[in-house]
C-alpha cells in the first residue's frame, strides 16, 4: 500500500498471478497477494480494487504515469457500482496509471507469458502500446489458445516506453 499512496515510487507495476472479479460484485475485484494459515484452513490475502481506488496516488510531479499490467485471470473486468463502473481498470487509471493492461477472463500460464514477454519486447524496441497489444495478441494467437482474445489495454494508443 505504501507504494500506491505516494507518487513516483515505481515507473511499471507488472503482478503476474491470481486475480478474481464478478462482474456483479466487482468492489471486491482482488488480485491475491498472499495466503495466511488462520486455524485449520486458508485465506487469501487480498489487494481489491477498492482499495487501489481509495489510496492509488501515482502520478508524480513531472506528470509521469506509471505502466500498470495486472497479468492475473479477470482483473481487468469493469462492472457498475451503485453511482460508477469500477473494478481495477478504473481505481488504477482514477489513481494515475497512464497504461493499465489485464485480462477479462481466466487465462492460461503460458498464453498469458506470452503476451506479456512480446509486449514488453515490443515497447523496449520503440513501438506504439497500440502496436506491441497488436503484436502480443499475434503472438498469443499462434499458441492456438482464446488467451490473445482475454487482454484489454487502457491508456493512449500512440503512447510510448521511454528509457531512461
Amino acid at each position: 500500500m505504501s507504494l500506491l499512496e505516494r507518487p513516483g515510487q515505481f515507473d511499471l507495476l507488472h503482478f503476474a498471478g491470481h486475480g478474481e472479479a464478478a462482474n456483479n460484485d466487482i468492489a471486491n475485484a482482488g488480485l491475491i497477494l498472499q495466503v495466511r494459515h488462520e486455524g485449520n484452513s486458508w485465506a487469501p490475502v487480498q489487494l481489491t480494487s477498492t482499495m487501489v481506488e481509495q489510496f492509488a496516488n501515482l502520478r508524480d510531479g513531472n506528470g509521469n504515469r506509471p505502466l500498470v499490467f495486472l497479468n492475473a485471470c479477470q482483473a481487468g473486468r469493469a462492472g457498475h457500482q451503485l453511482t460508477q463502473v469500477g473494478g481495477f481498470a478504473q481505481a488504477f487509471l482514477k489513481g494515475g496509471a497512464g497504461i493499465f493492461v489485464s485480462t477479462l477472463w481466466s487465462v492460461m500460464d503460458t498464453p498469458a507469458r506470452e503476451f506479456g514477454e512480446e509486449f514488453y519486447a515490443q515497447l523496449i524496441a520503440g513501438k506504439t502500446v497500440a502496436q506491441a497489444a497488436v503484436a502480443a495478441r499475434q503472438a498469443t494467437r499462434a499458441l492456438d489458445d482464446p488467451t490473445w482474445l482475454a487482454y484489454v489495454v487502457y491508456g493512449r494508443p500512440d503512447g510510448r516506453l521511454v528509457l531512461s
